[in-house]
């Protein structure tokens, strides 16, 4: 059974038999909120590790409010403005301190080059790298936020199945060479 209260926290109990009276202990409300610097214009602010990823869009003066969140909680907070500059912050939230004050200060977004190549070296024209198509010869730039440790890559022209690509630690722009297509899953023939 789920259990859920007013303010949206809810906790997960065991099977309990009719007529009979359960104590539910729901997690405690917590808090996260904070200052962006570096920014103007539209920013949206991304919270990771609650039950449901909370998004919230913002335009104007640089504060946010995030709560009620669960409590203990560990929570990863990332920051985009419409530009590509980008925060991140790692909050720990727990019984004794549960709300966080953060100060997050926008870098600009990396520019990412490579060529997407097949298993024989051929270049992938059409790929998808983020939010970048390949040229003829599988070439890609593509920005993206600083605190991102992975691109994701579409191999096939609209679409197929998309591979992380680790990226090196940092916040310069980087080339990251050849990259090579996911390997074809399930290759053959559909039967209807």
């Amino acid at each position: 059974m789920v259990v859920t209260d007013r303010r949206g926290l809810s906790t997960r109990t065991g099977p309990v038999e009719p007529g009979r009276f359960v104590t539910v202990r729901l997690p405690a409300p917590g808090r996260i909120a904070g200052r962006v610097r570096g920014t103007a214009g539209a920013w949206t602010v991304r919270l990771r590790g609650a039950p449901e990823p909370i998004v919230e869009r913002y335009e104007g003066p640089a504060q946010f409010e995030m709560a009620p969140v669960a409590v203990p909680g560990s929570y990863d907070v990332e920051v985009i403005a419409a530009d590509g500059s980008s925060a991140t912050a790692r909050v720990d939230l727990s019984d004794a301190a549960p709300e966080a004050e953060l100060d997050l200060v926008l870098v600009p977004p990396r520019l990412v080059r490579g060529r997407v190549v097949g298993p024989d070296g051929t270049p992938r024209p059409g790929a998808t790298v983020g939010d970048a198509v390949t040229t003829a010869d599988g070439r890609f730039e593509v920005a993206v936020p600083a605190g991102r440790r992975t691109v994701l890559v579409w191999d096939r022209p609209g679409g197929g199945l998309p591979h992380r690509v680790p990226l090196p630690p940092g916040t310069g722009d980087v080339d990251l060479g050849d990259v090579p297509a996911a390997p074809d899953r399930g290759a053959g023939t559909a039967t209807p």
